[in-house]
C-alpha cells in the first residue's frame, strides 16, 4: 500500500483525537479516584490523608495500567502505594 499525503493526514488525525480522548478520560477517572480517597480518608480517619495531595499522582500512575489491551485501575495497589508512601515519609517501618 503506497501512503499519499491525506492518508498521512487522516492517520495522524485519528492518533490525535485518540491521544487527547485517553488523556481526558484519565484525567477525569483521576481526579474522580483522588475525591473518592479524601472521601473515604475522612471518613475512616486513615493515616495518608494528609499526603493524599501528594502522593496521589505517582501512586495513581503505578496502579492505572493495561491489561489486555485496556486500561485498568487497581484500587488495592492504590491504596497499598498511599500507606507505604506515608509510612515512608513518616519514617515508620
Amino acid at each position: 500500500m503506497k501512503w499519499n499525503k491525506e492518508a498521512v493526514i487522516i492517520v495522524g488525525v485519528v492518533f490525535l483525537v485518540s491521544n487527547i480522548f485517553f488523556l481526558k478520560s484519565k484525567h477525569t477517572l483521576s481526579e474522580k479516584i483522588e475525591a473518592g480517597t479524601l472521601h473515604h480518608c475522612q471518613l475512616k480517619h486513615e493515616a495518608y490523608c494528609d499526603f493524599v495531595d501528594i502522593l496521589h499522582d505517582p501512586c495513581f500512575e503505578k496502579s492505572y495500567r493495561s491489561k489486555i489491551k485496556t486500561m485498568h485501575f487497581y484500587p488495592e495497589e492504590y491504596r497499598a502505594c498511599l500507606r507505604k508512601e506515608t509510612a515512608d515519609i513518616m519514617g515508620k517501618p
